[in-house]
């Protein structure tokens, strides 16, 4: 099943604790106004950075460059809930858009 992050668009840099597939990790997200884009990062439970900075976009596998580094088996996924947005921004993230995990047992 898959699983919705929660995602707190009022903060600019926020982090969070997420256990998928008996793992736990620790997601980081920010937002720079300047290229007016949101970024993830995730590290393993013992702040080890496994990947960092990676854009959010809409419809596409996010980390599926970064083979054996560590990270979920499963994809993240921003997905437009109204299939109406063009693009992500500060506004639209964690309201209409939602970041998604599909489980490896899922793929």
């Amino acid at each position: 099943m898959s699983v919705d992050i929660p995602f707190f668009n009022r903060f600019a840099n926020f982090s969070e604790e997420l256990t998928v597939d008996g793992i736990s990790y620790r997601l980081e997200f920010t937002y720079n106004g300047r290229s007016a884009q949101w970024s993830m990062s995730i590290f393993d439970i013992d702040q080890n950075p496994l990947v960092c900075g990676v854009p959010l976009v809409m419809n596409f596998n996010l980390f599926y460059q970064y083979p054996g580094r560590g990270l979920p088996k499963g994809e993240f996924y921003v997905v437009d809930t109204t299939e109406e947005e063009e693009r992500v921004t500060r506004e639209n993230m964690g309201t209409i858009l939602t970041l998604t995990y599909i489980p490896e047992a899922e793929l």
